[in-house]
């Protein structure tokens, strides 16, 4: 809004503009000024004093009212990548190294100090997630699910260990029969319930939707006739036989050298890389670099790109579908317990979930250009369940239009700054102001692209064990279904006919037992009265 106040000289007024969050004051020449903008005129020498002293009152008012508002946090959903592991390449199940349960540790220290530890900094109170316990852990208000392989369910306990600490010895222990105190192992270490779920699990698919996907793997094969792809393999052939001969030499075979693999070979070169000096000889920094810039391009679009079959469209995001499934599950059950439930919801895997979601979830974008690549080691991805409140005493709120929604990106494992390194980005190709959203509409968009097992087990043809009353057989042939007036008159003739049967039946039976009845009167010489 702009107030204009008439000077007692002719040649100039006095411009005030305001908006709820700025004000400005400018001397402007009354014969070159031009307003666009709602504007508001006030005048005489006296009045102008008082007219400024009212209007700046009045929006150090508003200001004063939006600042006194701060979030609260009801709920946080936190899907987290495994840390520095072995490679896949070396032969053996992946398994998680030393430094990779620090990166984690610092992960979970990083999250505890934003959303659980109240003493921490007044400054940041307002991230604290209402009514967590801050110290002693309670399994009741936090679930842990993770993937069953040894690198990312050892990702989640050190996570674990750094989100909930030991606690000393008069916090956590018991009292023995001789009133000694007991400590648990480890000074105080507290117990996780962390849920790990392997493939034959359904809960796996939220996790990984990726996997045990027949027409997934399809769909990768296919890449193999994409057109940029062939032409970037064709580039790339070089740049791979180089490092075969230097590094890669009895690990992979010449054939298997192809930019599917791109993510395998990246992982394999930045671990010995990190862990063999004599790996830093033999490997440039640029190497390493191109390396990556194929495994992030790669990952993207297995993860991402759409793609046709048998007339239909789908996507390759599938992973991202059936995590927005279990976001949707999360925010719910915290909504429909008041608050008391899944008030810290936590997932454990590997990036191809993380970057599927942001691709269904509009997150990547030519805007967003850091989601085409894969996150690095440990990076977190947060969606934040809040409410406007005005102070930290407020009930959790009645209806869901109170309800806001907001996603965060952690993409490292730096614990310098726990809370600077949180950067917000807007969902579902909203602008870059629109990183909060009302949450019936966070929900409305989930649902749409959210996909459940029984979808996943269809659109798959798994041949998973528990997709088995859900799956339809390629070869079967298709059911033809029956108008209901048709059904209805079948079923009336066919009970008819059942009617006839049973009436021809007792009849027959009648005269069986009444033609027995004479031939008895008649062999005993009785007649009948």
């Amino acid at each position: 809004m702009l107030y204009i106040f008439r000077l007692p000289s002719p040649t100039f007024l006095l411009v005030l503009y305001a908006n709820s969050s700025s004000f400005r004051l400018s001397l402007k020449s009354s014969r070159r000024i031009r307003f666009q903008e709602p504007k508001v005129y006030l005048a005489a020498p006296m009045e102008f004093y008082i007219s400024v002293i009212a209007i700046v009152l009045q929006f150090v008012g508003i200001v004063t009212s939006q600042s006194e508002t701060k979030r609260k946090i009801w709920s946080t959903f936190i899907f987290t990548t495994g840390g520095d592991g072995t490679p896949y390449l070396s032969g053996e199940a992946a398994t998680l190294t030393s430094l990779g349960a620090r990166q984690l540790f610092g992960v979970g220290a990083a999250i505890r100090e934003r959303y659980v530890n109240s003493n921490y900094n007044d400054t940041v109170s307002s991230s604290l997630i209402d009514g967590i316990s801050p110290y002693k852990l309670n399994n009741s208000e936090i679930s842990v699910v993770a993937t069953s392989d040894q690198l990312t369910s050892a990702s989640a306990q050190a996570f674990m260990q750094g989100l909930y600490p030991p606690l000393d010895l008069l916090e956590s222990g018991d009292v023995s029969d001789n009133d000694a105190i007991m400590d648990f192992p480890f000074s105080g270490y507290q117990y996780p319930n962390i849920t790990t779920i392997g493939p034959r699990d359904p809960g796996f698919v939220e996790l990984a939707g990726n996997t045990n996907c027949p027409l997934f793997n399809d769909a990768r094969l296919a890449l193999l006739l994409d057109k940029d792809i062939s032409a970037l393999q064709n580039e790339t052939e070089t740049f791979y036989s180089g490092l075969h001969s230097r590094a890669l030499g009895g690990l992979i075979d010449l054939s298997k050298l192809h930019l599917l693999n791109a993510r395998l070979i990246w992982e394999y070169l930045n671990f010995q890389y990190t862990h063999n000096a004599t790996a830093r000889e033999l490997i440039s920094p640029e190497e390493l670099t191109r390396a990556r810039y194929l495994a992030d391009w790669v990952t993207f679009t297995m993860n991402s790109r759409p793609f046709t079959s048998a007339g239909n469209q789908y996507t390759r995001a599938i992973a991202g579908k059936t995590l927005a499934y279990a976001i949707v599950n999360a925010f719910e059950s915290n909504f429909g317990s008041r608050g008391s439930k899944n008030k810290m919801s936590l997932m454990f895997s590997n990036v191809s979930p993380m970057m599927a979601f942001a691709s269904v979830s509009g997150l990547s974008s030519t805007h967003q250009t850091n989601f085409y690549g894969m996150p690095n080691p440990g990076a977190s991805m947060i969606i934040e369940l809040f409410s406007r409140e005005s102070d930290d005493f407020g009930p959790y709120p009645e209806s869901k239009t109170d309800l806001m929604i907001r996603f965060l990106l952690r993409n490292g494992t730096n614990p310098a700054n726990p809370h600077n390194s949180y950067v917000a980005y807007p969902m579902f190709g909203l602008g870059p102001s629109n990183t909060e959203i009302p949450y019936e509409e966070f929900i409305s968009q989930m649902v749409d692209l959210s996909m459940p097992v029984s979808e996943w087990c269809q659109l798959c043809m798994s041949q998973a064990f528990f997709c088995s009353p859900f799956t339809v057989r390629r070869d079967a042939p298709t059911q033809k279904h029956i108008h209901p007036a048709t059904a209805a008159l079948i079923v009336v003739l066919v009970t008819s006919a059942a009617g006839v049967i049973f009436y021809i039946f007792w009849i027959c039976m009648w005269r069986w037992k009444h033609k027995g009845r004479k031939e008895n009167e008649l062999e005993s010489g009785s007649s009948p009265t």
